[in-house]
């Protein structure tokens, strides 16, 4: 009897061992291969869980994003690269050091305090700046590409975007030299810099090449505690060797923006992208259907309004209040502001 006992015991021990770990109820399931390796969400015991042992699908250029290969490599400069979303009322944040995550079975799990499962309203990951939004409705996964403005500082003034350089320009003839633009602003921003007096943030630049010199011109904003004040526009060109500055707003008094204890823009995205997706036809989505573009805090000198403004597939915007998180104005008739 006992000998039997224990052959039930150990059967059942292996019966065990062979089962999957339940994870709870399922709350998305992927009907294809995509670029995140993506199979299923499930929640049980307040834990929302990402099943990635699915299969990987390739961009056009050979690109997919294998968040597990990024967990175990990551290093301490690749930190704030993955980011979770769940909604329930209201979309949640989790940033990567408050996910746990099992190599062997590809599961990321998040605590969470979800009363049920039937609560959960939306899903998102954000990982190197590209948002994969799972579709509840359908099982699909719509991408897309948003992030804040990465600020690169010139001398004790000037900021201007890291993309600058990468940015659409006007006034460069499509036969101009890439390498003489990029000369020729180099030149300008470093000399620029070390003239100003106030901060400046500069957007947008003009190239003109001629037989004798280039010449640029650039538009920016007073620049105040991280925020770009709207109808402050300065301007500063060059033209060969000779520099000039045009502070428009140099005699006024500017405010004393307070840009202290504002939402992460990080956090704002999914919301940004579920009301942008209601407002864009699939025209203006593009093929493949993709949303980008960046946000930026701004200031409305007129309203006196701090703002995010989410500019997105360059024609369309949507202002959101950066401590309430509240959409307060945008613009998809393609014409901007």
């Amino acid at each position: 009897m006992k000998k039997l006992l224990g052959l039930i015991l150990i059967f059942t021990m292996l019966c065990l061992a062979g089962c999957n770990k339940s994870y709870g109820k399922q709350v998305f399931m992927c009907h294809k291969d995509n670029q995140i390796g993506l199979r299923a969400v499930y929640y049980g015991d307040n834990k929302v869980t990402f099943d990635f042992g699915g299969h990987y699908k390739m961009e056009d250029n050979g690109i997919f994003y294998d968040i597990f290969d990024y967990l175990e490599k990551r290093s301490s400069e690749d930190k704030d690269q993955l980011f979770f979303y769940v909604k329930s009322g209201s979309y949640r944040m989790y940033t990567e050091d408050k996910v746990g995550y099992d190599v062997n079975t590809k599961m990321v799990s998040l605590d969470t305090e979800i009363a049920d499962a039937k609560d959960i309203e939306g899903l998102m990951i954000s990982f190197r700046g590209r948002q994969f939004y799972l579709d509840m409705s359908d099982g699909s996964i719509f991408q897309s590409k948003i992030e804040p403005v990465k600020i690169h500082r010139q001398g004790a003034h000037l900021y201007y975007p890291e993309d600058l350089f990468d940015r659409s320009v006007t006034g460069v003839d499509t036969s101009a030299d890439k390498g003489d633009i990029q000369r020729c602003l180099d030149d300008f921003l470093d000399k620029i810099g070390s003239s100003l007096t106030e901060d400046t943030y500069f957007y947008q630049y003009h190239y003109q090449g001629n037989a004798r010199d280039s010449d640029v011109t650039v538009n920016g904003n007073v620049f105040i505690n991280g925020a770009a004040v709207d109808i402050t526009d300065t301007v500063a060109y060059t033209s060969g060797y000779s520099i000039d500055y045009d502070p428009i707003c140099q005699s006024e008094t500017m405010p004393d923006i307070n840009t202290e204890g504002l939402i992460d823009p990080m956090e704002l995205i999914p919301d940004v992208l579920e009301y942008a997706r209601q407002n864009m036809s699939k025209e203006d989505l593009g093929y493949p259907e993709l949303i980008y573009g960046d946000s930026f805090l701004r200031y409305d000198r007129i309203n006196d309004l701090l703002y995010y403004r989410f500019t997105l597939n360059k024609y369309f915007y949507v202002k959101v209040d950066p401590r309430t998180g509240k959409i307060t104005g945008s613009d998809f008739s393609g014409t901007g502001e």
